[in-house]
């Protein structure tokens, strides 16, 4: 039963439909939400991946409206009647299409372009209006639909943007003593090929953060609901790889950053706010067994636990510098940031330590190959520095697919 806000809700997002179109062509979007209850997380990223495909095919973003109807969010193009046909397309093609609504209306209308068929129901062939006159499927069907073809639709496209920034992280060069495609680097006991199994087997059952910070009611004990996620990745990584450590690192400060994005997205949050939320997130953190990295917290040095506290600030540093550095450049720029205990555990001392932070961090662009060939002859690595900047690439790349409010 529809009520009377949500009626007065649809008026005030007709009456600014047709204000915006006193001076273009205009798109409203709109996920289509059984119930009263609008406002859900799957619907927010719904909405925030349709908004990427709408922009990337013209449109230009006007406006993200929020009221007790949902979000909708506005948008004006330069020929209303061939967008029509993208929206159908998109609308009609999609998995994940019946589940939105695209409207255009046309500079100087007051009301939206005709359907030339009306919508099915999401669970059977009949005319959606039909079903929804008869009462044919409750409430709770119709929503686990939505949010089980919305996750199903988008989880390989998360996992594709793990897997992209990974690789992507392995293919660069001279990069002070990590493996790259053409080196072991520091690691005598891995290359390339034992790299890209592991990551085979961490980019699909990582991307399940995403949809765990997605459906979190709270950041609240969200940590627990990720740790199992997190063994999974391990075993599957370990499996792959005769148990070398390749990604443990990676697999934690990822899976907080996914969640985090997610949870973020699914709230209506800004961009900005997914770093407070993996500080939220990772309050109060789990003691591990005896480990170096967290020894060494213990003693002083803050590592990755103190990079996950301050909500991986390294990792948004280092993803503004994606456009307009080398990845060399970066990686000097984040070893420079951050406390990596991997580092300090294959420099050997903290002396060492600090010496080998100093040289990466100065150092020029056209020194970076004899460093790293200085590093391979040292055994030394900068495993942690390489997560941040994984991290920093999966971040650009989830962006590609989702955009937040602005």
């Amino acid at each position: 039963m529809i009520n009377d806000k949500i009626l007065l809700c649809r008026e005030q997002r007709s009456k600014k439909t047709v204000e915006y179109a006193k001076n273009a062509s205009i798109i409203t979007l709109k996920a289509n939400v059984p119930g009263c209850e609008k406002n859900i997380p799957h619907a927010y990223l719904l909405v925030s991946y349709f908004v990427k495909l709408l922009v990337n095919k013209g449109a230009n973003l006007l406006e993200w409206f929020f009221n007790e109807d949902g979000i909708t969010v506005y948008f004006s193009c330069s020929n209303g009647e061939e967008y029509k046909k993208i929206a159908c397309h998109l609308e009609e093609s999609l998995p994940i299409g019946r589940l939105i609504d695209i409207d255009i209306t046309l500079k100087g209308n007051t009301s939206s372009l005709a359907r030339t068929t009306p919508r099915k129901c999401f669970l059977c062939s009949n005319p959606a209006f039909i079903c929804g006159r008869n009462k044919t499927h409750t409430i709770g069907e119709l929503l686990t639909h939505f949010a089980t073809t919305t996750e199903n639709y988008l989880q390989p496209i998360v996992a594709n943007a793990v897997k992209t920034a990974m690789e992507k992280e392995l293919s660069v060069e001279n990069k002070f003593g990590l493996v790259t495609l053409t080196s072991n680097g520091s690691h005598l006991d891995m290359d390339a090929k034992l790299m890209q199994r592991a990551i085979n087997e961490i980019c699909t059952p990582l991307s399940k953060a995403f949809f765990v910070g997605l459906r979190a009611n709270s950041t609240n004990n969200l940590m627990e609901k990720l740790i199992p996620i997190g063994l999974e990745c391990e075993k599957d990584m370990l499996t792959a790889t005769n148990q070398k450590n390749a990604y443990k690192g990676f697999i934690f400060a990822g899976g907080v950053l996914l969640a985090s994005f997610g949870y973020a997205l699914g709230k209506g949050l800004t961009y900005q706010e997914v770093s407070s939320t993996c500080a939220k997130i990772c309050t109060n953190l789990p003691i591990p067994t005896n480990t170096f990295g967290y020894n060494s917290y213990k003693n002083g040095f803050g590592g990755i636990r103190e990079n996950a506290k301050n909500g991986f600030l390294s990792v948004f540093n280092a993803e503004k510098q994606l456009n307009t550095c080398s990845p060399q450049k970066i990686l000097a720029n984040i070893v420079c940031e951050i406390e990596d205990s991997v580092l300090l555990k294959r420099a050997g001392s903290l002396e060492n330590y600090n010496y080998y932070k100093n040289l990466i961090s100065t150092a020029k662009e056209e020194n970076f190959e004899n460093i790293t060939n200085l590093c391979i002859k040292n055994n030394v690595s900068i495993g942690g520095s390489a997560d941040v900047f994984i991290c920093a690439i999966m971040m650009q790349e989830l962006k590609k697919s989702f955009a937040f409010k602005e």
